[in-house]
């Protein structure tokens, strides 16, 4: 197998994984601009994984609750429940 058919075929999978929400998406950072960002990728489906170094922030997500006025514990409290969301500090 060539090189161009190894990357055609690396593509083609990744491609099924994403079409199929089979992928796992992390995001590092859970400000105002990753929370809104994994809240998203959340409802459509996907796996999420969120990673911040402020552990108050990660205990507040996996216990359905924001941190951040503009986004309600409601769509927070969704994602939390969903069974496809996680939080951690643990960059590793």
């Amino acid at each position: 197998m060539t090189q161009s058919d190894k990357l055609k075929q690396v593509s083609h999978e990744f491609i099924e994984k994403i079409t199929a929400k089979k992928s796992l998406i992390a995001i590092v950072g859970l400000g105002y601009v990753g929370l809104p960002l994994i809240m998203g990728f959340n409802k459509v489906g996907f796996s999420t994984l969120g990673i911040d170094i402020d552990d108050s922030k990660v205990q507040s997500l996996k216990n359905g609750k924001s941190y951040i006025a503009h986004f309600g514990d409601a769509g927070v409290k969704e994602m939390a429940d969903s069974g496809r969301f996680d939080a951690s500090t643990d960059f590793a």
